[in-house]
């Protein structure tokens, strides 16, 4: 379960999340050595299945701390270099013909892309079930309900306040600013998936 300091704004400070992300850069790099062995043995399918649970839990672990609006363009374009790379390697393509538009169609979501995925589920189902109840507290705190959609998720601006994008209000904002997910006291967990990922086209 989330707690909050998994998600609220100031848990993590700048230089930790640049720790952090300096960390999982060198360990992806690591991995794609192993990855490149490891491909020439596997199908692509076996492959694929491979990268999902030895690779990708590295870069999307707990992202919707320390990745998003607020993190460094430079670790971003890192982040989705390797990401690529991967991609890369699942197609056998080691003299890079092909352009990162036709790797994206393997379904693989960017590591921001999946940020901003895991912190909309993770928000919408703290608002739904109403636990942890810290978060739901400070969360409910940044809410509005528009009169013509009473069960939609909006968030205020907080740029009118001066908080930056580190501001716990305005990352949540970015994302679901995104989305169209009405009635979200209801839905399933399964639904909830499907609602966002179609927003996030992947």
């Amino acid at each position: 379960m989330a707690t909050c300091k998994d998600l609220w704004g100031g848990a993590c400070s700048a230089s930790v999340r640049k720790t952090h992300v300096d960390r999982t850069l060198a360990k992806m790099s690591r991995l794609t050595a192993g990855l490149r062995f490891l491909r020439k043995r596997l199908s692509k399918k076996q492959f694929i299945n491979a990268t999902t649970s030895q690779f990708y839990g590295t870069p999307y672990y707990r992202c919707q701390v320390w990745l998003g609006y607020h993190t460094r363009m430079s670790a971003i374009r890192k982040l989705n270099s390797i990401h690529y790379k991967v991609l890369r390697i699942v197609e056998n393509d080691w003299k890079k013909k092909k352009k990162r538009a036709e790797l994206d169609l393997i379904g693989r979501a960017k590591p921001t892309k999946w940020m901003s995925y895991a912190t909309g589920t993770l928000v919408t189902k703290i608002m739904r079930d109403k636990l942890p109840v810290c978060l739901f507290d400070k969360l409910s705190q940044t809410v509005y309900h528009e009169r013509r959609k009473p069960d939609k998720l909006l968030f205020y601006d907080g740029s009118k306040t001066k908080q930056g994008f580190q501001g716990i209000q305005n990352r949540i904002k970015e994302i679901f600013d995104k989305f169209d997910c009405d009635n979200y006291s209801v839905i399933s967990d399964d639904q909830l998936r499907i609602v966002f990922k179609k927003s996030l086209n992947f």
